[in-house]
């Protein structure tokens, strides 16, 4: 199943504190669940609460899946000032 996910965040590292890297676009969290993470758009404002703006597709097989998802986005976004939104699958 493959889901939209949109994180608007106050943070300016957001994307690296995800990906590791700035340049990186895409991981695979998990073989066995079939969880993956790509970026499909980020974009920076200059003003506002929420100035970093990023929508990932999120492809994972079954509950197991959505929970390495979850638990991913957990750990690198607990600290940070974020809003998270999932749209729903395709």
């Amino acid at each position: 199943m493959e889901s939209q996910i949109i994180i608007r965040s106050g943070e300016p590292d957001v994307r690296k504190s995800l990906f590791g890297d700035r340049e990186r676009t895409s991981l695979q969290l998990d073989d066995a669940a079939n969880a993956t993470v790509s970026l499909e758009r980020h974009r920076e404002l200059r003003l506002g609460e929420f100035s970093d703006i990023l929508q990932l597709a999120v492809d994972w097989a079954g509950s197991a899946g959505a929970a390495v998802t979850a638990s991913w986005l957990y750990d690198h976004l607990k600290d940070k000032k974020a809003s998270i939104s999932i749209v729903g699958s395709r």
